[in-house]
C-alpha cells in the first residue's frame, strides 16, 4: 500500500508531466485516432451516408436513435453526451438495432420535429 507521501509525489509528478508538450501532442493524436477508429467502425455497420439526405462527409455524420429515445438511453447508461464513449458502447454491445446514420442537420431537424409534435416547443405568442 502506498503512503500519503508517495501518493502526493505521484500526483505532483503527473501534474507536471501532463504540462509537457510531448504529452499534449500524444494525447491529441491518440484521442483523435481512437475516436476516428471507433466512429468508422460504427458508420461501416450502420451506413456511411445519411439515411435521409445522402450526406457522406465523415465529419458531418452521426448516429441517431431511431425511436427518439436517445436522452433516456444516455441517462440509463449514465452518459451525458454521445460521441466517443457512445461509439465504444455500440461496438461493445455488438451493434444493436435501433440506430441509423444521419447527418447532423437531419438529426437536428428530426429532433426538432419530434419536440414540436410532442408539445415541447412553444411559439413566441404562447410565451407571453
Amino acid at each position: 500500500m502506498r503512503t500519503e507521501g508517495q501518493k502526493k509525489y505521484s500526483r505532483e509528478y503527473y501534474r507536471e508531466y501532463r504540462k509537457k508538450e510531448n504529452w499534449k501532442k500524444y494525447k491529441q493524436t491518440y484521442n483523435y485516432a481512437s475516436y476516428t477508429e471507433a466512429k468508422t467502425k460504427v458508420l461501416r455497420h450502420y451506413g456511411q451516408i445519411c439515411a435521409l439526405c445522402g450526406e457522406h462527409h465523415f465529419s458531418k455524420l452521426s448516429i441517431d436513435h431511431i425511436n427518439n429515445d436517445g436522452g433516456d438511453h444516455r441517462r440509463k447508461l449514465n452518459m451525458k453526451f454521445g460521441g466517443y464513449n457512445f461509439y465504444l458502447w455500440i461496438i461493445k454491445n455488438d451493434f444493436p438495432s435501433g440506430f441509423q446514420t444521419l447527418c447532423i442537420s437531419c438529426n437536428s431537424r428530426k429532433n426538432a420535429k419530434w419536440m414540436w409534435q410532442n408539445g415541447l416547443f412553444s411559439t413566441q405568442s404562447q410565451r407571453q
